[in-house]
Parts: structure tokens; C-alpha cells; sequence
């Protein structure tokens, strides 16, 4: 999704909430090589917080005045699926 709406001004940043970071590199260079996106950490849960995450994972599409136009957690129901209908629509309109 970062990569094909990349140009359009879509940023995704994905926040870790685990203490250890060499995990999550390993993790990384094991599924994703090549990510087109950047990995913060947060491991006193902040962002999780602000935001009213209520499982794991949790997916947020924030506009650029920082408004949540979209929410989903958990595994159940493929949070990525259908992801592309609910961002190009924001893109069209200059919000994200």
C-alpha cells in the first residue's frame, strides 16, 4: 500500500510496543526486507493509548490534521483487506 500510494503522499509508519528491539529487526529482515515503511517503537504503549487501541494489531489511517478516519484490530477480518478502498478516496481529496 506504501509503495503504490507512496507517491500520492501516503506515509505509513508502523509502531512497535515490544521492549525488544533486535526482535523486531529480525523480524523484519526475515518477512520484510525491503519495508516501505518506517518501525517505531513505543514500548510504553503511548501511541496504543492515544489512539484507544483495543487489540493486536491495530490499524489507524490518520489524515495529516491528525483526525482517525479509520479504525480496525485484531486478526480477525484481515485488517489489510479493503484497506486501498478507504485510503485512495482520502488521497483523491488531498486529506491524508
Amino acid at each position: 500500500l506504501a509503495r503504490e500510494h507512496g507517491e500520492a503522499g501516503l506515509v505509513v509508519l508502523a509502531v512497535n510496543i515490544d521492549a525488544d528491539r533486535e526482535k523486531v529487526s529480525r523480524f523484519l529482515e526475515a518477512h520484510v526486507p525491503t519495508p516501505a515503511f518506517r518501525v517505531l517503537y513505543d514500548a510504553r504503549g503511548r501511541v496504543m493509548a492515544r489512539y484507544g487501541a483495543e487489540g493486536m494489531p491495530a490499524l489507524f489511517v490518520i489524515d495529516r490534521n491528525g483526525t482517525v478516519r479509520h479504525v480496525a484490530s485484531g486478526t480477525a477480518g484481515g485488517t489489510l483487506h479493503g484497506l486501498g478502498a478507504v485510503v485512495a478516496p482520502l488521497l483523491a481529496s488531498g486529506r491524508p
